[in-house]
């Protein structure tokens, strides 16, 4: 009893910080069918997607929120431009043309300028990273170390109880 009950805890430990990563993305008013990949999308597919933003808001509203979208930039109220809007529709023109690659993101870098790699969503973040899973990391700790530590602590603490 006391060894089910270990596994069952070793186990919830494990699957919720892993369904974290591939949960779906807060609900977007603005527009529903907003792209999402949880295993990351190439950079064909987010223009590809993000291209129907644009045709479902229409020219002369998306040439509006751009000319605010620069405007907030020079002004340096770029992150009050986005959260000012409730339905994310701010944020929507601001991702549209960071795409675009006509805006750098807020570390002030291009998306036309990085390599055709998957991007990534983890927590509410989109990063993207070109190395082998071996490069990766989560704050700082390397992603197969938070893949293969629990797994492997589960296996070695049911061997050990085989054993005894």
């Amino acid at each position: 009893m006391k060894t089910r009950l270990l596994i069952i805890l070793f186990t919830l430990l494990i699957l919720f910080p892993v369904s974290d990563v591939f949960a779906p993305p807060s609900v977007n008013p603005d527009w529903q069918s907003y792209p999402y990949c949880p295993g990351g999308c190439s950079q064909t597919r987010l223009i590809e997607e993000w291209a129907k933003y644009y045709d479902i808001k229409g020219e002369e509203w998306m040439e509006q929120k751009r000319l605010e979208l620069f405007n907030a930039q020079e002004n340096g109220t770029l992150n009050g431009w986005i959260d000012s809007d409730p339905t994310k529709a701010n944020q929507n023109v601001h991702t549209y043309y960071y795409i675009l690659g006509e805006i750098p993101d807020f570390d002030g870098n291009f998306f036309s300028l990085m390599d055709n790699c998957p991007v990534l969503y983890f927590l509410n973040y989109a990063w993207q990273d070109c190395g082998s899973i071996f490069t990766w990391s989560i704050l700082g700790i390397p992603l197969l170390v938070i893949i293969v530590a629990p797994i492997g602590s589960v296996l070695a603490f049911i061997v050990w109880r085989i054993r005894k």
